[in-house]
């Protein structure tokens, strides 16, 4: 989806030019101005809040595990959203027209019924088949009408008849309606050629849906093709934009899984490099994919669809949560000198603890300024980005300490069977 894949890249771009800058030009303004340095921000309580999760690490960890396991039972009822109107306020007056242009008067999306009739469509055993076809289609309340040879047929045989209104129907066998079709208006063979093919070998039936999201183009798409096929045989089929955009959201969901898996393994492959050691690595992965984890919780309980605002969520946050990770995993692993400790946490916390809150909340009343957006991808996108940096910033400060608290007290154990007699 290009918008996301701009995003993606302008972003990257962005960062790596944030990075440069920053390298060259904030010792230099250092230098300059000759700013005070001060205590900064603290947060006392920081190192013994996280120190209690060393302590009690199923406590820490249970909260984050059940947001992985709600995110893993919500993943199936999340929905997607191709309908562009329902990004829009609902009371948006671009809406009301579009309502009125969808209910009243052609429909908005076209799906097109392909039936093969060999030996010609002239003949009325075709007709009251894709008769039966275009009325099963417009009994339902997602379609506003359906275009047909037929209409055209009947038409032509009312203004045969000098307009009488007892004539708007079929011909009576297929020689009236050849004699009908050699006297067309040569105005009405354009719509006729639309609709029937050269040699009369297929016709098509164009349904124009009210509706525009996937939801409803997915039901009428499998009704249409189960009346083609069981009045025209296995050669009928559909066509047009319906299942075209109905195909493109399967690849999109498709596309955004393969993006954060990939995702995924790049963040973890440069945490490694920076890191130099498999097992710091891994631990400080675990609590990337817990705002992950939180955004589809999040969309699955609120019912938030899947579009094209949304789908970016789980990127970004993953790639905003490693920040906050990255700072601590590198301050724990220099205090706790090869074994965890909870004076080594404490410590940890305490020196960076600070600074992660306060850039994340930072970060965070930045993304929640889009909620006042009207356009409701972005308004999700904003709420959803900054719940999941949150959720990161907690992951952070007490996941981290109960991962290592846990396997403190495991080595501890261990070590305790092995001295006893």
């Amino acid at each position: 989806m290009k918008p996301v894949r701009e995003l993606g890249s302008l972003a990257a771009l962005g960062i790596l030019l944030a990075l440069g800058i920053g390298q060259l030009l904030g010792p230099a303004l250092i230098e300059l101005l000759r700013p005070t340095v001060g205590r900064g921000v603290r947060f006392p309580r920081l190192g013994r809040l996280t120190g209690a999760a060393f302590d009690r690490p199923l406590l820490g960890i249970l909260p984050f595990a059940a947001v992985g396991v709600g995110a893993l039972v919500c993943l199936g009822s999340i929905e997607l959203n191709s309908n562009p109107l329902s990004f829009l306020p609902p009371k948006s007056a671009l809406l009301e027209h579009y309502r009125y242009v969808a209910e009243e008067l052609s429909g908005l999306s076209p799906l097109e019924i392909v039936l093969p009739t060999p030996g010609g469509w002239n003949n009325p055993s075709v007709w009251a088949r894709a008769e039966e076809i275009a009325q099963r289609l417009e009994s339902d309340p997602a379609v506003a009408k359906v275009r047909s040879p037929l209409a055209l047929l009947r038409k032509l045989n009312q203004w045969d008849h000098d307009l009488d209104p007892e004539y708007y129907r079929l011909p009576d066998d297929a020689e009236a309606a050849d004699r009908l079709l050699e006297r067309i208006d040569p105005a009405l063979e354009p719509e006729l050629r639309e609709l029937v093919a050269a040699d009369g070998e297929s016709i098509r039936l164009s349904a124009l849906l009210t509706a525009m999201d996937s939801e409803h183009f997915g039901e009428v798409e499998e009704l249409a093709e189960t009346l083609a096929r069981q009045g025209f045989g296995e050669e009928a089929g559909v066509t047009g934009i319906v299942p075209l955009l109905v195909d493109a959201e399967t690849r999109l969901v498709g596309s955004q899984l393969r993006s954060i898996s990939l995702a995924a393994l790049v963040v973890f492959v440069s945490i490694w490099i920076g890191l130099r050691s498999l097992w710091w690595s891994a631990v400080a992965m675990v609590p990337n994919l817990v705002p992950v984890a939180s955004v589809f919780l999040i969309m699955g309980v609120a019912k938030l669809p899947l579009d094209p605002g949304t789908i970016m969520v789980a990127g970004v946050a993953l790639g905003i949560a490693v920040d906050d990770t990255v700072h601590l995993v590198t301050s724990l692993r220099r205090h706790c000198a090869g074994r965890p400790s909870r004076h080594a946490v404490e410590q940890a916390e305490s020196e960076v603890g600070g600074a992660v809150i306060i850039t994340t909340a930072t970060a965070t009343v930045g993304f929640a300024s889009l909620i006042v957006a009207r356009f409701l991808p972005i308004r999700y996108f904003g709420l959803l980005t900054s719940v999941a940096m949150l959720v990161a910033l907690a992951a952070a400060l007490f996941l981290l300490p109960a991962i290592l608290g846990l396997r403190y007290h495991r080595s501890t154990t261990d070590q305790q069977r092995t001295v006893a007699p």
